[in-house]
């Protein structure tokens, strides 16, 4: 009985290390072919969905309805945008 036990032990043993010998080892792969970048134009044409002022007025009732903040202060200068106030 001990003989068989160890008979099956060698044979898993072996066929483990025959699997893992039969596993893929890291592949060479083609490096990927490099692209050409495209150019950007050199001007963009935007047509803003909302002027600063509605930006503004927005974003200070949003503000002022949520009740988080004394004093909030809205500025939007060509779509960017500057806050300030302090939280309650």
């Amino acid at each position: 009985m001990a003989a068989l036990s160890g008979s099956l032990w060698w044979s898993a043993l072996i066929t483990t290390v025959v699997a893992q010998g039969d596993a893929p080892g890291p592949q060479n792969l083609p490096a990927p072919k490099k692209e050409e970048p495209s150019l950007a134009p050199a001007t963009v044409a935007v047509q803003p969905l909302a002027h600063d002022e509605e930006i503004r007025q927005r974003l200070l009732s949003i503000m002022e309805a949520t009740g988080w903040f004394n004093a909030p202060q809205v500025q939007v200068v060509d779509g960017v945008v500057f806050l300030n106030g302090r939280q309650r």
